[in-house]
């Protein structure tokens, strides 16, 4: 039987992508088409007139309409049909001004425009500058914080001027994925008041509750899922660790220095309607890649100066900014932490000698409002809320108006940096901030790399085979990467598990309690037993749909229990799709569906598969991922399948296909060309290598035995005989050395 590629020899390169986290520090992506900084745009609008005058009669702001949109720019003239055209807003639904949502994928299910889904259209008519909304979301971004792209748009709907508004990227798993784990499949929760982050149990489904009608903590993605263990757990962390263990616990779940930075903007903006203050506003999105929690914050109107409730936020105490009697655990239990409190400081004080200082909004504002001002002389619905007029437009940066905007915008600024740097308390200069630490483990070595602010003399990478003794060895920084990293040894392949930590002046440990990562396969007893990638009339799934495949065996005469387990098609997202907690029988086969529709069914993942992709099989262990299973190299032939023969065997082939039965009775195709690469297969003293590319061999413990083997001849009479894998670019071939004949 010819022997087609086998990927769970991939294991040992898997570890190397799993193990890898993404920094904290956000590489905030470009503003793009979509979100011009040096002009404004046009937005118009196509609605059939009843359409819109219902919409706008009952202030319907659910129901979508079918509408046309065209985008107007100076790089950019564009046209989508049949999106979704929606009133947005709650108070603001009141407004003569109204605030809109457009929808591109209502309609067509998986469209999108410039890589967005939807957009926000805000009218902000309670501020005069239409600028705060604006330079609160810029401020964020300029500090690294993921915060929605804005800009600047005329609206016209039918042809009238509707006036100008502000084009808000929505926060959706498109966002996530621009920000965080390249993927914004991990779920994201909508938090709104009265959401303040109170324990109330241990039960997931007890943070479901709604007063109005809507979930206060509202699950955006994966809503067919329904889980809210990952939100319970955090919340569960945040408020019964004692304050001796808050650092090292919370730390793992939550992006605590990320956080502290949002913390401090929004105090020195007054932002008096978001998490601290008013329990409102927030978003919480589980990254994939780093398994911990981001807040991201959003509805930034209500900051620089306008307040509704008598309050001067430019007085108001940086360390008591909740509601008298009133607990805010994110913000009040961080506080409390000596090591925190340092670290809120710190931002507190460099934001006050960068972004947040009167010389750096005063170019912004400037900017700004020179480049909008037209657009607001011809908007025929700014004065009609306020009775704003060119007057109040033009003071708005200088001086306060009406009666909920005391102050202007620049003397807000200078009054509210003033009082806080007042207010500072000294803090340590020993504070560190870690922003990541990233352990890659090649067939070769080990790596180490963490990014560090703060007084730093040294920092060293700490790493053991056993847990209880460790290996100390200086990291370089490297100022391109601007990161600290140490290459080390070559790894134990029989160790289970690399214990790893960073030490900063010998004394700060990051993690606190060292961390580890899986160094050898589970033995949970389940193989990725057949697959098909391209599956045209094979079999149907339960809606009659032909699509991917991949069937799971338990080799074991016990059933297995698939909680805890993930399928994913990229090693760098292992969760990507958490199996439903089921049980796989004694020697039974389970069938899922992969077709990137979960809301089909259970078994039905999150993504597709390929002929030239990978497909990986998690179990979390101890709290970290372990690979189970690996297998590549599927058909790309219709109704092909890649399949082990037997079942749960060492071997594939392309076969007919047996979903849900044995492969064992399956008849084995000729395999395509390329599966002559090497030969032959078992080997003695040589073996050949086809192809043009250079290939490395690999033994079965992942060590590097040849590398960069040419076409032609290979001698291999001494090596020892085994089971050996040969590795060109994404391929990989296996290659079983018999004993020879001394």
């Amino acid at each position: 039987m010819n022997v087609w590629k086998r990927d769970s020899m991939l294991f040992a390169f898997l570890l190397m992508v799993l193990a890898s986290l993404r920094s904290l520090a956000q590489q905030m992506p470009e503003y793009g088409i979509a979100f011009p900084q040096d002009e404004v745009t046009t937005i118009r609008i196509t609605i059939h007139p009843d359409s819109f005058n219902l919409m706008m009669a009952t202030l319907e702001n659910e129901h979508e309409f079918p509408a046309t949109f065209i985008f107007e720019s100076s790089s950019l003239t564009d046209t989508v049909s049949n999106i979704g055209f929606r009133l947005r807003g709650n108070t603001s639904l009141n407004a003569a001004k109204k605030s809109f949502k457009i929808s591109f994928n209502t309609f067509n299910a998986g469209a999108d425009w410039q890589d967005l889904e939807k957009i926000n259209l805000l009218g902000t008519v309670n501020d005069p500058s239409l600028m705060r909304t604006k330079l609160a979301h810029d401020l964020f971004r300029k500090a690294g914080i993921a915060a929605a792209r804005t800009s600047y748009t005329r609206l016209y709907i039918n042809n009238e001027y509707r006036g100008l508004y502000i084009n808000v990227e929505q926060i959706d798993e498109k966002m996530t994925a621009r920000y965080f784990d390249n993927q914004g499949d991990g779920n994201l929760y909508k938090c709104t008041y009265p959401a303040d982050l109170d324990y109330i149990s241990n039960n997931p489904n007890d943070y479901k509750f709604a007063y109005w009608g809507t979930r206060h903590y509202e699950l955006s993605t994966n809503d067919y899922l329904d889980d809210y263990t990952d939100l319970a757990s955090f919340i569960s962390t945040l408020n019964n660790t004692p304050p001796s263990n808050l650092a090292c616990s919370l730390s793992a779940k939550f992006h605590v220095s990320e956080y502290l930075k949002i913390a401090a903007i929004d105090i020195l903006l007054g932002n008096w309607d978001g998490y601290i203050f008013n329990k409102n506003n927030f978003y919480l999105y589980h990254d994939q890649l780093t398994d911990r929690i981001h807040f991201i914050p959003y509805d930034l109107d209500n900051t620089l100066g306008i307040d509704w409730i008598g309050v001067d936020w430019t007085q108001r105490s940086l360390y008591a900014w909740s509601q008298q009697g009133q607990d805010r655990p994110l913000y009040t239990r961080l506080l409390q932490n000596t090591a925190y409190r340092n670290l809120f400081n710190k931002h507190i004080d460099d934001l006050c000698a960068t972004y947040f200082h009167p010389d750096s909004l005063s170019a912004q504002v400037e900017h700004w409002q020179n480049l909008i001002l037209p657009h607001v002389q011809e908007d025929p619905y700014y004065p009609l809320d306020f009775g704003f007029n060119q007057s109040s437009f033009l003071n708005a940066p200088y001086d306060g108006c009406c009666n909920h905007i005391p102050y202007g915008i620049l003397p807000f600024v200078e009054q509210r940096r003033v009082n806080a740097l007042n207010q500072l308390e000294s803090y340590s200069l020993q504070t560190i901030d870690f922003n990541y630490i990233t352990q890659r483990i090649d067939t070769n070595a080990v790596s180490l790399e963490a990014r560090i602010s703060g007084p730093i003399n040294t920092v060293q990478a700490s790493y053991s085979w056993d847990g209880s003794s460790y290996i100390n060895n200086d990291m370089t920084y490297g100022e391109a990467t601007e990161a600290y990293t140490f290459e080390g040894p070559p790894f134990n392949p029989i160790t289970d598990k690399l214990f790893y930590k960073s030490v900063v002046n010998g004394t700060s440990n990051f993690p606190c309690i060292p961390d580890f990562h899986w160094m050898t396969k589970s033995t949970l007893g389940v193989k990725i037993n057949e697959a098909c990638a391209n599956n045209q009339t094979l079999n149907a799934d339960n809606y009659g749909e032909f699509n991917d495949w991949v069937e799971l065996y338990n080799t074991t005469g016990n059933a297995i229990t698939l909680s805890n387990c993930y399928l994913t098609d990229d090693a760098s997202n292992w969760n990507r799709w958490k199996l439903p907690d089921t049980l796989l029988p004694a020697n039974g086969y389970m069938l899922f569906w992969l077709d990137d529709d979960m809301e089909q069914g259970r078994n039905h993942a999150n993504f597709k598969l390929g002929p030239n992709e990978q497909l990986m099989l998690y179990r979390l262990e101890e709290g970290k991922p372990r690979v189970v299973d690996v297998a590549s190299g599927f058909s790309p032939i219709g109704n092909e399948t890649w399949a082990l023969i037997p079942d749960g065997g060492s071997q594939a082939s392309f076969t007919p296909g047996t979903p849900g039965a044995t492969n064992a009775s399956s008849e084995v195709y000729e395999l395509m060309s390329e599966s002559n690469s090497v030969y032959p297969c078992p080997a003695s003293t040589e073996f050949y290598w086809t192809k043009t590319e250079p290939a490395d061999l690999y033994d079965a413990q992942g060590m590097i035995v040849m590398k960069g083997l040419a076409k032609g001849k290979v001698p291999c009479g001494h090596l020892n005989a085994g089971v050996y894998f040969l590795v060109s670019g994404t391929e990989v071939f296996e290659v079983v050395i018999q004993p020879t004949t001394r």
